[in-house]
């Protein structure tokens, strides 16, 4: 169906599953939980990309490239350095969307050619949307 494989872990969990069961999706799934239930394992599938991002942090604006993306979060390409913790809003579109996603996110590791932020609450129009785009993408293995 429409919505296989659909996960959506987050405090909006419920919404976005109710938003998918007025729509006929039956098959929608929702974990309502905040974190992996494996330690150091991945709750979302990666997906390669070459996706343009700009990287919201207080003033400083960075424009830069995702190469993976997933429904927790993104790895973005850059030189600019930011702090673990540090709060950001990420600006992106894919394909299924009018206008830019812009969720909040946090910068959750460094390596050195860019760094790995984890998404806060994603709207349900972006989960879908970014479902969407995963159709078209090649998944990651685990690393």
């Amino acid at each position: 169906g429409a919505t296989d494989g659909l996960v959506y872990v987050g405090p909006r969990a419920g919404v976005v599953l109710d938003l998918f069961r007025r729509q006929s999706y039956s098959s929608a799934r929702c974990l309502a939980c905040s974190r992996s239930p494996v330690p150091g394992r991945r709750v979302h599938e990666r997906f390669v990309c070459e996706l343009p991002v700009t990287v919201l942090a207080g003033e400083q604006e960075i424009t830069t490239t995702a190469s993976n993306v997933s429904l927790g979060g993104m790895y973005l390409l850059s030189d600019e350095r930011l702090e673990y913790g540090t709060e950001v809003k990420v600006r992106f579109r894919v394909p299924a969307l009018k206008e830019d996603a812009e969720p909040r996110a946090t910068v959750r590791w460094q390596r050195t050619d860019g760094f790995g932020v984890q998404f806060g609450s994603l709207r349900a129009i972006e989960v879908w949307a970014l479902n969407q785009f995963f159709k078209s993408l090649e998944s990651q293995p685990e690393s």
